[in-house]
């Protein structure tokens, strides 16, 4: 609804670190024993943009990278090692959920996501700008 106001915009690298800084605010929360109403809060206002993020940054960095002509197999790629990261990680979660807690599998993404913010800081990530995707 409003993508075309900041989508196009807003630099690959900052939007990147808006998404991971949502998902970092949720590994945060759960990793922590925090009240059960902060809890419900900070995940009524993340999941869903976390979610939308996810898609958009990854239409447009895919429509940066890639030339037209192979952008449907780039998406398609990009979907699939989505979800066979997915099942990967929901078997070692269970794993360390068998041997721990919550609050430390949370730590671990917790962890995760600094590395990968640290990761996206660091990187060389083109702009994106010159493309107008969602206008």
């Amino acid at each position: 609804m409003f993508l075309h106001k900041f989508m196009d915009k807003v630099p690959n690298k900052i939007l990147l670190l808006i998404s991971l800084s949502i998902v970092y605010i949720q590994c945060a929360t759960y990793a922590f024993n925090l009240p059960i109403a902060f809890i419900i809060a900070i995940t009524l206002m993340t999941k869903h943009p976390a979610s939308m993020l996810y898609i958009t940054i990854s239409l447009k960095v895919v429509n940066t990278l890639i030339s037209e002509k192979q952008q449907i197999t780039a998406l398609a790629v990009v979907a699939t090692l989505k979800n066979l990261v997915s099942i990967i990680f929901q078997n070692i979660a269970g794993h360390i959920l068998d041997a721990t807690s919550y609050s430390y599998l949370y730590t671990i993404c917790f962890i995760c996501m600094i590395i990968g913010v640290t990761m996206v800081i660091f990187f060389k990530i083109d702009s994106g700008k010159d493309n107008s995707l969602f206008n």
